[in-house]
């Protein structure tokens, strides 16, 4: 969801709006039905007139991305290039398959399990994932050498969908591991600079 969210921020003029009540969700849509989760965020784009409305966050996010990005006529798909649009769509899904995997499991270990739910930290599980984690990071690496950016010389939303699994990295104890991989962690640190990124790492925080 994040994701989605630093995306449209990267745009212009954001409001997020978290609701838990479905009629009230589509109501604020026009919509006959909501869907039952008991969850749910609300993009609305002003500046486009964009409303979009999700609950299966990590899934959808990146399609909702997508949409908010095509609506916006923006140059972060870099679908004016074949060559570079189609190395925007590996760099998402080497984010989804890779990185963003093995920082989910750090983070529902490190902040969800402790924090939410009472109970202690698997550090064995955070190992193993750590171990996977590295393997991506390695490869991050290797390709930061040879482009500022992950999908070329021009920031994508292959970056800007990093940002929140890194956010958490950074915040978690495992946040050293970066310190073997100077070009990611310097990516990474850019990244976070960014004003649209700060604004939305400020709502996660706040959530």
């Amino acid at each position: 969801m994040a994701a989605a969210v630093a995306t449209a921020a990267e745009l212009g003029a954001t409001r997020v709006a978290f609701e838990t009540d479905p009629e009230l969700l589509a109501d604020a849509l026009d919509i006959q039905k909501a869907d039952s989760s008991p969850y749910a965020a609300i993009i609305e784009d002003i500046k486009f007139q964009l409303k979009l409305w999700f609950s299966k966050w990590h899934v959808e996010s990146r399609a909702i991305s997508r949409y908010v990005l095509r609506k916006g006529a923006s140059d972060l798909l870099r679908e004016g290039s074949l060559a570079e649009s189609a190395t925007v769509d590996a760099w998402l899904d080497a984010e989804s398959h890779n990185f963003d995997r093995a920082m989910s499991v750090i983070t529902f270990q490190c902040f969800v399990v402790p924090m939410f739910m009472g109970e202690t930290t698997d550090h064995k599980i955070v190992e193993e994932n750590l171990e996977k984690l590295k393997v991506a990071l390695g490869v991050y690496e290797e390709r930061l050498s040879r482009s500022r950016y992950l999908a070329g010389d021009f920031i994508s939303l292959a970056d800007l969908s990093h940002c929140p699994m890194a956010h958490y990295l950074l915040a978690s104890p495992c946040a050293s591991v970066l310190d073997a991989y100077p070009r990611m962690k310097a990516w990474v640190d850019g990244m976070m600079d960014r004003p649209s990124v700060e604004k939305v790492m400020e709502l996660m925080d706040a959530s």
